[in-house]
């Protein structure tokens, strides 16, 4: 796996998650709650937007703290990850870049 693989995973896991959240008869809380702000009137377009935005830009920090490049819960430092074949995904700054191309710059 390559470090752009990995992160178009992980944006391809976070448009799952939307569909979930955004599915009629979504069972989580997070669906459940966008549910009732629909029925108050708000734009479901609106918080797909909103929700969006916040999953996007939370995607990219965690990618960022990955590469060494932000910190995670206070702390910023390199971190190793390897896929199952042993390839090295952090370190090069390719996730960081990745992550900037898929969660960023749409």
């Amino acid at each position: 796996m390559t470090a752009e693989e990995f992160v178009k995973a992980a944006k391809e896991e976070m448009q799952t998650t939307m569909s979930i959240y955004f599915s009629d008869d979504s069972e989580t809380k997070v669906g459940q709650m966008i549910q009732k702000l629909i029925n108050m009137g708000v734009p479901k377009e609106f918080l797909f937007q909103f929700v969006s935005n916040i999953l996007n830009e939370n995607y990219y920090n965690f990618m960022l703290a990955l590469d060494g490049e932000a910190s995670l819960g206070g702390i910023q430092m390199m971190y190793e990850l390897f896929d199952e074949d042993g390839n090295e995904l952090t370190g090069s700054g390719n996730i960081e870049s990745e992550a900037f191309k898929q969660f960023i710059g749409e």
